[in-house]
């Protein structure tokens, strides 16, 4: 699947989407969540990553983002750290569009690089137990600009316990990921 295939297919997501949201549930926004996933990436090949992250909501729709990733991909150990804030706003019950803004770092073998992000998405309660998540993320590594679309779902199988799927592509990277989430009060 390319860029624009992907793009589009989030685009359709969407509005299906919001249009499915049930009356009474709301997205969490203070969770911590342990995940391992897959990537392949442009020029290097392809391993698996284990990554853990972490959010805490704030008073008016705000929250506190981290997360940690540690992967290897053809022989290479890979590093990133990232932190930032967010703000959700309601449009709908059950329906946030997110922004996200932060700074992460990333090592590769022995290089490391630092930059800013800005995503903005959408979070939907599609039934109580069930939340789809989408959106697009904008990087500025090495000064260069990148853009990747990603995707996911969160199923509740408690009101503290979330299994979560995700998957990502950039021009470069493609990633997939399966995770625990655990809601904190």
């Amino acid at each position: 699947m390319n860029t624009s295939q992907w793009m589009a297919t989030c685009l359709a997501v969407c509005p299906a989407a919001l249009a499915a949201a049930p009356a009474g549930a709301e997205p969490k926004y203070t969770y911590a969540g342990i995940g391992y996933g897959y990537q392949d990436i442009d020029g290097l090949g392809s391993g698996g990553a284990f990554g853990v992250d972490a959010s805490m909501a704030g008073a008016d729709s705000l929250h506190l983002r981290a997360s940690a990733g540690f992967s290897e991909t053809a022989g290479l150990d890979t590093n990133a750290l990232a932190a930032g804030i967010g703000c959700n706003a309601t449009v709908d019950d059950g329906v946030d569009l997110v922004a996200c803004a932060g700074y992460a770092r990333a090592e590769v073998a022995f290089t490391s690089t630092s930059y800013t992000y800005t995503a903005d998405g959408y979070r939907v309660m599609a039934t109580p137990k069930l939340e789809l998540n989408g959106g697009i993320a904008f990087t500025s590594p090495d000064g260069e600009n990148e853009m990747a679309f990603g995707g996911g779902l969160a199923y509740s199988f408690s009101d503290s316990l979330a299994l979560t799927a995700d998957a990502s592509l950039s021009s470069d990277v493609k990633a997939a990921g399966i995770g625990i989430r655990l809601y904190l009060p």
